[in-house]
């Protein structure tokens, strides 16, 4: 295989190379397709999203592991909790799939709003939106927001980032409103927090990504001690771990 051109450039011109080169193609892209359709979810919001994030949409690649549960475990008996909507791909998928009314979306983001709203829009679903952060009690929090939306988070970043204060919603009030069957959770660490305050209820199926990268593997062990105690049970055929820096994982009871 032939070395990759950049590799003969020192290294800040080597990572200018590979980003321009990126820019120039996601350019390219949302000219000639502005609204990709990925599972069969319209996505009609490039125009508002990084470069790391179109090329994750574009190459098929965004939000994979979370989608492939889905397309294996979600039932038309089933009721979708989302912590962490992002732009609305996920909870857009599982309202086409099982109804707009048993899909519940939670976006700590406020900045967010518009692009899933949007995304509903073109996919003629309309599931419910609640915007802030799951907590223990009601109250607000500083929410920190970073250019790819997807390392936004509860905890300050590394990266610039821009600080938002949002409301707390209390989790098990919520669960219990709703009672919800199937969890999908990614929230950028915020899920130990959550995770040890839980009532899991009618809760039958998670979906998790746990950021071992963020939380330092004893936590990610304790999720895991917790969510075991409840009953549930890994599916190794639907997850997958990068050691030491995340874990997506499928979990039923």
């Amino acid at each position: 295989m032939k070395a990759h051109w950049t590799h003969s450039l020192p290294p800040f011109l080597r990572w200018r190379a590979i980003y321009w080169a990126q820019h120039l193609r996601i350019m390219w892209l949302k000219h000639h397709n502005p609204a990709p359709d990925l599972a069969g979810v319209k996505l009609p919001i490039m125009h508002a999203l990084s470069d790391n994030i179109c090329a994750a949409i574009y190459d098929g690649y965004y939000e994979k592991g979370e989608l492939s549960t889905f397309q294996s475990k979600l039932d038309k008996n089933d009721t979708v909790l989302e912590i962490g909507a992002g732009i609305g791909f996920l909870s857009s998928y599982c309202a086409s799939q099982i109804g707009s009314e048993n899909v519940f979306a939670y976006e700590a983001n406020p900045q967010l709003e518009p692009l899933i709203r949007s995304v509903y829009s073109a996919n003629g679903v309309q599931p419910t939106l609640k915007l802030g952060v799951l907590g223990e009690q009601a109250g607000q929090t500083t929410f920190y927001v970073t250019a790819d939306f997807w390392a936004s988070s509860l905890s300050r970043p590394s990266e610039p980032c821009k600080e938002l204060i949002v409301p707390i919603h209390p989790l098990n009030e919520e669960i219990h409103r709703i009672h919800p069957t199937f969890l999908l959770m990614d929230i950028e660490g915020g899920e130990y927090d959550l995770i040890k305050i839980i009532d899991f209820h009618t809760i039958r199926k998670i979906s998790a990504e746990l950021h071992t990268d963020v939380l330092g593997q004893a936590r990610i062990d304790e999720i895991r001690s917790i969510m075991n105690s409840a009953g549930f049970r890994i599916d190794d055929k639907l997850s997958h771990v990068i050691p030491g820096v995340r874990e997506v994982l499928f979990l039923e009871r």
